[in-house]
């Protein structure tokens, strides 16, 4: 994820016609190019399963599913929003690290009654995914 800057210059070692014992180029290019270093450009592969449940009346929704079985798995985001509403306005509230091919669950807790919706999305170490892979959504009701 850090950004780095990157310029190149020819160097010879030739005299120049000065006689001067070595020449260098201008750098270039000039602004320096960026580029943001990312360790794992492999997306995982879909969640097996992703599914939702209310723990009755204690206003909890008990977030379960199995992660891929692909090695670039390393966790998974885990969405919420009011029942309804587009997975662009989604919130972002828990992120569950696991091994690939494993069962796995969240207890989402202090929820007010009403339906809600939940996606998974499975994301490598560097916190890339294909979102044509997410989960979802799941709806559910606490009362």
């Amino acid at each position: 994820g850090a950004t780095y800057e990157a310029q190149i210059r020819n160097y010879s070692g030739t005299a120049g016609p000065s006689g001067a014992s070595s020449k260098a180029s201008a750098w270039s290019p000039d602004p320096p190019n960026s580029i943001v270093a990312v360790a794992n450009q492999y997306p995982p592969a879909a969640l097996i399963s992703f599914t939702t449940s209310e723990n009755p009346g204690l206003g909890e929704v008990v977030v379960s599913f199995q992660a891929p079985n692909d090695a670039n798995y390393y966790a998974t985001r885990i969405y919420r929003a009011p029942a309804g509403t587009a997975f662009p306005s989604a919130a972002l509230v828990r992120t569950e690290y696991g091994i690939p091919n494993n069962t796995d669950s969240w207890t989402d807790t202090g929820l007010a009654p009403g339906d809600y919706d939940y996606w998974g999305e499975p994301i490598n170490s560097s916190g890339i995914t294909d979102g044509t892979v997410r989960s979802g959504p799941s709806t559910v009701t606490v009362t």
